[in-house]
């Protein structure tokens, strides 16, 4: 990346009218370069004949373009970063008054003096100082015109002398349509930039930067750097997202700080441990990633936890020549099968992937379980309750005799009794066993549904599994089955206590969204932009995320206004939003609530009044239209 330095340390020297432009694919690191390289670089480089001290250094300005919908709000920005500088008290120079203060000051009727902006120990003169940072380009408004954008720019570069960098995935920056025709990015980008940089980052250097910046304890960072160039192999057969990567290894910290010291414990997994991280550190990273591009979610895995039948499907008509399989009508398990695993024996870890999909909290226990199956290691107390499944399964227990049967059959039902199974379905199963053949046992079914619930009412059930065959239980009631009623009732006994599991996780989920918000309320937008809001904003107390507004900085406060705005843009069908309506009418109850203390006339006030009739023109919005719909309809 040394190229980039040299050609933006050139820049720095020049006396230019024109923009750098810095461009790459989505993820891959580019403002953290500039956040982590450039402006260190930007803050030690002395600018040229400079009038009153040689030694003045230049001053990075950053401001994303993410929600921007107007040149007013454009400059709104640029001012906001520079009064973020150094406090509130500040002298701002002439020629930024002219090019801002029409987006802020007496546009947005703000008490703010021109002189009051910048330190006078910085003692700013115009742009001379600055350099400006405009980054997402791409993640502007669509009610931005790119071409007045580039207008605005130009102005800059021309009347100003501003040294500017631009920063975006070009392929995504959208051209616009206007009455006069097409305006087009690439012939508008010819007139403000001068050199285009394709940011093609040093994936060791960006993915050590990653391993840096996790908040973890030593061990596991240690570990990651150990396993850097298993990382990088695993990372480059995937889109390269280095967002998507941070998010799990993050995950996967989880996972490995609950989990390692356990590995120890039993043999057959100890001299497997080196093999056993790798291979879950690997499962994290492709999950992670097929989530993020949005192909897999919690509640649908399309068929990766059993690739291995849908692989031999795929063959079977492959052979016989019913259909030729290719990459277009190859189904998704397979494709994720061959893209990750083959030729090699694909691994599925359930409980780390309800994690990661958001289903559920990370459950050691489960996975724990799942690990001593695969490596068969048993202790004694629960080998025994799981082998007698086995023996009184229909091939074993024709193999018993008539007292054994008796014996083992009655065995079971004590376990079943005291609630020692984990596995929901082996409730189910239980009934089968003690009632079928007529009934050569003669239990009464009554008496034994009510023994069997009294054992799933004490029992620890494991439900991060339920949802996958819990369709199928339903869905194998037949009430020719003379056992069906009963049946029905184990199985709503089981839903019952599987909503007020979902209650808890759903809560667990719901605080960790809460302490997100209450962090940074603006990475919060930011996940939710991401990650989509249902089952989030709807959920979340409307009163944590309006104090977390409160207690913003002003610059987070005008971000998460048009942060806000853009994720709930992205919603077009109305009976979708109506359902957030409760978290926004007690959002704009609260914002009301609060006008006299914090929507005064100062920059912080601005943003509170801005953020204020965003949430009013959604609440507007939404309810005529459910109004023009409801009467269409009737």
């Amino acid at each position: 990346m040394k190229h980039i330095e040299e050609l933006v340390g050139n820049y720095l020297k020049l006396n230019t009218d024109y923009a750098l432009f810095i461009t790459g694919k989505w993820g891959i690191g580019k403002t953290y370069y500039y956040n982590n390289t450039l402006v260190s670089l930007i803050k030690n480089t002395e600018i040229n004949n400079y009038e009153k001290n040689n030694s003045k250094k230049f001053i990075p300005v950053y401001i994303s373009l993410f929600g921007i919908k107007t040149i007013e709000d454009l400059q709104t920005q640029i001012l906001l970063s520079i009064y973020k500088i150094n406090g509130k008290k500040a002298k701002l120079a002439t020629s930024i008054a002219s090019a801002c203060i029409r987006g802020f000051a007496s546009y947005h009727n703000v008490e703010i003096e021109t002189s009051d902006i910048l330190p006078n120990t910085l003692n700013i003169r115009g742009f001379d100082d600055l350099i400006l940072c405009f980054d997402d380009i791409e993640r502007k408004n669509d009610e931005l015109n790119i071409k007045e954008l580039a207008g605005y720019i130009n102005l800059l570069l021309e009347n100003y002398s501003a040294k500017i960098i631009l920063i975006a995935n070009e392929k995504e920056i959208k051209d616009n349509k206007t009455t006069e025709g097409k305006n087009n990015w690439k012939e508008i980008k010819d007139k403000i930039v001068g050199n285009t940089i394709e940011f093609n980052p040093d994936l060791s250097f960006s993915i050590n930067g990653i391993i840096e910046s996790l908040n973890t304890n030593s061990d596991y960072r240690s570990y990651l750097k150990e396993e850097l160039d298993f990382i990088l192999e695993t990372f480059s057969k995937t889109s390269l997202n280095l967002r998507t990567l941070k998010y799990a290894l993050s995950c996967f910290q989880t996972v490995f700080n609950l989990i390692e010291p356990l590995l120890d414990k039993y043999t057959e997994i100890k001299n497997n441990k080196a093999e056993i991280l790798k291979s879950l550190l690997y499962f994290t990273i492709v999950i992670s990633e097929e989530y993020r591009l949005g192909k897999i979610t919690y509640s649908e895995n399309n068929g990766i936890d059993n690739c291995w039948s849908f692989l031999w499907l795929e063959d079977f008509h492959s052979n016989n020549g019913t259909v030729e399989l290719t990459e277009d009508n190859q189904s998704y398990a397979g494709q994720y099968y061959h893209k990750y695993y083959a030729p090699a024996m694909p691994t599925f870890y359930q409980s780390i992937y309800d994690f990661v999909t958001g289903g559920a909290i990370f459950h050691k226990e489960s996975f724990i379980e799942q690990l001593k199956k695969d490596y068969h290691v048993y202790d004694n107390s629960k080998s025994k309750i799981e082998i007698l499944f086995d023996v009184l399964s229909r091939d074993n227990c024709f193999l018993l005799s008539e007292k054994e049967y008796r014996e083992r059959t009655k065995e079971l039902l004590s376990y079943i009794e005291k609630g020692l199974y984990s596995d929901p379905e082996r409730y189910v199963n239980c009934l089968y066993f003690v009632l079928r053949f007529d009934n050569i046992l003669n239990y009464n079914p009554a008496r034994l549904v009510k023994r069997i619930k009294i054992g799933l009412n004490k029992a620890d059930i494991n439900f991060r599994y339920y949802e996958s065959f819990k369709d199928r239980l339903h869905a194998s009631r037949n009430e020719k089955d003379s056992l069906a009623e009963y049946k029905t009732e184990i199985i709503n006994c089981l839903d019952l206590k599987y909503q007020k599991y979902q209650k808890i996780i759903d809560k667990t989920k719901i605080e960790e969204y809460e302490d997100m918000c209450k962090k940074s309320i603006y990475d919060f937008c930011l996940f939710l932009y991401d990650k989509g809001i249902h089952g989030i904003l709807d959920k979340i107390d409307t009163k944590v995320f309006y104090l977390s507004f409160i207690r913003a900085n002003t610059e987070a406060k005008y971000k998460v206004t048009g942060c806000i705005d853009v994720v709930l843009s992205k919603y077009s069908n109305i009976y979708y939003l109506k359902d957030f309506l409760p978290f926004l009418v007690g959002l704009q109850s609260l914002l009301k609530k609060g006008e006299k203390q914090y929507a005064k006339k100062t920059v912080s006030g601005y943003c509170y009044r801005k953020f204020q009739e965003s949430i009013n023109g959604y609440i507007e919005k939404i309810n005529i239209e459910l109004k023009q719909y409801q009467n269409s309809n009737s």
